[in-house]
């Protein structure tokens, strides 16, 4: 496909916040920014990026970044927020559904309560989107992306064609918090994900899934689910509603996966998350360690260690990047003192 360059050009915006695409709320403006709708649109960015040099990056709802306060000039930040196509295959007994990778990872959830299958529940209140769920191997509890997903679709940046390639589940080299996209210049652009049918499928039912998975473009924009109150609200009683429609009663998994978030007060700050991946080898939670430690309420400019769990930084005055990489540094400094290894982030932390 031939590059247009109008049609670059319109596809960019400039002198966008990064700080509102985030559930940081933190980033200085982006010289270059843009929002796919289409496959079609991204390869259209990729390769105008690639005829004039422009290094860009691509991420979802920035659920697990970072941005810099000055970030790079001349540089392209493509958001996923609008790249959400759906479908759904029915044969030989399976149904397929087809997710673009920008739409919500929690949405899998709504999908679970409407076919009633629990093994997508794991991802109710888990924010991000579909790519990056995969592109991390996403984890709630026991349950993690790689347990539910058939197919996975990419382009291969390294090919000038830009072409969509497949690759099953079990080639995409999954462990904790791993794949093999973190080691390849492959953008992932949806997934299948396998259903077991019921013996009788509804077909009413799947008329409704069909047309429920069209998910509105404008979603972002009416609702704010960047910011984790609003994604908090609109998937709380978005789950809600479903379950009444459908005269099914609200999982217990659900309402579990609720109550624990809210006691550590995960909606209530902008933050990522957690901050750091747990070290296996030594055993314990890094929210524990932490804790131990005695770094919890810690500050540095308008950052905090969460008093409520310790693996969580959160923005309580209006931080900065380098507020919350002081914070990284300290807990990466002290654990190294009193244990002996330097925690990996799990946030992705974007240079300037």
């Amino acid at each position: 496909m031939l590059v247009n360059s109008l049609s670059f050009d319109r596809l960019c915006m400039r002198d966008v916040p990064l700080a509102a695409h985030t559930s940081y709320q933190i980033g200085g403006n982006a010289d270059y920014f843009a929002m796919p709708e289409t496959v079609e649109q991204l390869q259209a960015l990729i390769q105008g990026c690639s005829r004039i040099g422009m290094p860009y990056y691509i991420f979802g709802y920035g659920s697990n970044i970072l941005f810099p306060d000055k970030p790079k000039q001349g540089k392209l930040f493509i958001s996923f927020k609008k790249l959400i196509d759906t479908n759904i295959v029915v044969s030989n007994g399976e149904m397929k559904i087809f997710l673009a990778a920008g739409i919500p990872l929690a949405y899998l959830a709504l999908v679970g309560i409407s076919c009633n299958y629990d093994k997508l529940l794991f991802t109710h209140l888990l924010p991000g989107s579909i790519g990056a769920g995969i592109y991390i191997n996403a984890k709630c509890y026991e349950d993690q992306m790689s347990g539910i997903i058939d197919t996975v679709y990419y382009i291969d940046t390294a090919n000038g064609d830009s072409q969509i390639q497949s690759i099953s589940v079990n080639d995409c080299q999954f462990a904790y918090k791993r794949s093999i996209f973190q080691g390849k210049p492959w953008i992932i652009v949806g997934a299948d994900f396998k259903i077991l049918m019921p013996n009788e499928l509804d077909e009413d039912l799947l008329l409704k899934m069909k047309k429920d998975l069209v998910i509105d473009s404008e979603l972002a924009a009416k609702t704010d689910i960047t910011k984790l109150d609003g994604f908090y609200q609109y998937f709380k009683n978005s789950a809600a509603n479903l379950c009444n429609q459908i005269g099914r009663k609200l999982p217990e998994q659900l309402i579990g996966i609720d109550t624990d978030r809210n006691n550590k007060y995960h909606f209530s700050y902008p933050s990522c998350g957690s901050v750091f991946k747990n070290n296996y080898d030594y055993g314990t939670p890094m929210g524990v360690i932490i804790d131990q430690l005695q770094l919890k309420g810690k500050e540095h400019g308008g950052a905090m260690i969460s008093p409520y769990h310790g693996n969580f930084i959160i923005n309580c005055n209006h931080a900065k990047a380098s507020d919350v990489q002081y914070l990284i540094q300290l807990v990466q400094e002290a654990v190294n003192n009193k244990l002996g290894f330097v925690p990996e982030p799990e946030v992705v932390i974007i240079s300037e």
